[in-house]
């Protein structure tokens, strides 16, 4: 029983959200339902063009250096990543114990205490080598634009002295890499990663083919600066690039691959294997050594073979040969920009093609929507291959010089 009066209407969840746009009419909503429908398509709709935008046109760029061909030894890197580090602040923040530290470096477990020091020491860090010889790269752009502009450094490195400062810095990156080499029993050098490649089930430590290039690559560039030591080391660091022996060549005779994460079968990832290829030229430009480069040259053949694999509709290409998933926009500029940087060292019109093809797909708006769709529906239904990683089994000398 009411005693006859009316019970006032609760309100309900819908009318509740819709009550500030009410107000802000001044005047009721008729459907408030179909209301909150369209708010939630309109915000649904703005989050998915915000993370399109995000993905398909801002990313880091690789952009080819065409600098980087000039002369028949290395110099300036096929890759600009000349503003990595360019700001000194950052510089200074990530050399704090000499040695770049970057996202990846790993700090060893148990970590010192050390409430004095937010950063610690050198032994408390395992380095990522990935972030040490890419950083590396860039300061040897930087130190070579330097040397260009006639302001080779001539007193100590200090904060006003940026110059000074950057060759110091480049010069401890090389220095770690002979610090932290791990010498193989064929004389080979290698560099473990520290972290885990949840993707390839690599647990550290493990060795990859992009370290190895890499590494050759910056070795052959600071060696130029009076250090053939380093020269010694480049030529130690490629030796796993030529041999199945230490599973970073996948593959046949005809059909090899330089493997950035060692795996079965093979992931092949596509620019892991064209920087390893890159670093092993640098050991041909620097060496003029006509045997190396015929056996360079072979192994480009071979890559040339396997192109197909990575190639999708409309020119895009895939990140590894183990997943259809398309690659990034930042992957295809960066596949487009080696491109480039082969072509431009051999001359060859197979790399001006796939460049040139590979750079017009990264332009492509369509392109663009078309991978953000399809990389999206790949994550959701999951294409992940099944791989099992190789390990790299320790036990061999660490620290010691390479031989030649």
């Amino acid at each position: 029983m009411t005693g006859g009066r009316t019970r006032p209407r609760t309100q309900g969840p819908v009318r509740a959200l819709t009550r500030p746009l009410t107000r802000a009419l001044g005047r009721p909503i008729q459907r408030p339902t179909s209301v909150l429908a369209v708010l939630f398509f309109a915000a649904a709709l703005g989050f998915f063009l915000r993370t399109l935008y995000g993905y398909g046109w801002e990313y880091d760029t690789h952009p080819w250096n065409p600098a980087s061909s000039e002369g028949r030894e290395p110099g300036f890197y096929y890759i600009d990543w000349s503003d990595d580090f360019a700001d000194p602040a950052d510089l200074a923040e990530a050399t704090t114990n000499g040695v770049l530290r970057t996202v990846r470096a790993q700090r060893k477990d148990p970590a010192p205490a050390r409430p004095d020091d937010a950063n610690g020491n050198m032994d408390e860090w395992a380095y990522d080598p990935v972030g040490v010889v890419q950083g590396g790269l860039a300061l040897s752009d930087q130190v070579l634009a330097n040397l260009e502009k006639g302001t080779e450094p001539t007193d100590a490195p200090t904060p006003t002295n940026d110059v000074a400062t950057r060759r110091k810095a480049l010069i401890d990156q090389a220095e770690w890499l002979h610090d932290s080499a791990t010498i193989l029993p064929d004389s080979s050098a290698v560099w473990t990663v520290p972290w885990t490649a949840h993707t390839y089930g690599l647990e550290p430590p493990w060795i990859s083919a992009i370290v190895q290039g890499q590494a050759a690559s910056l070795l052959t560039r600071t060696a130029r600066l009076g250090r053939p030591q380093d020269l010694t080391l480049a030529r130690a660091a490629v030796r796993p690039l030529l041999t199945p022996r230490w599973s970073l060549q996948s593959g046949q005779p005809g059909h090899r691959f330089f493997e950035e994460y060692p795996s079965s079968p093979p992931n092949s990832v596509l620019n892991g294997g064209l920087f390893a290829w890159l670093g092993l030229w640098d050991i041909c430009r620097a060496t003029n050594d006509p045997e190396l480069r015929d056996i360079a040259l072979q192994r480009l053949d071979e890559i040339e073979s396997q192109i197909p694999i990575f190639e999708t509709s409309g020119g895009w290409t895939r990140y590894d040969r183990a997943r259809k998933r398309r690659a990034s926009p930042s992957y295809q500029e960066l596949h487009a920009s080696l491109a480039f940087a082969i072509a431009a060292e051999t001359g060859r019109s197979f790399w001006e093609e796939k460049a040139k093809t590979w750079n017009g797909a990264v332009r492509s708006p369509r392109q663009k929507v078309t991978t953000f769709v399809q990389v999206a529906w790949n994550k959701l239904i999951g294409d992940e291959a099944e791989v099992t990683p190789i390990p790299f089994f320790e036990g061999k000398k660490t620290g010691a010089k390479a031989a030649p």
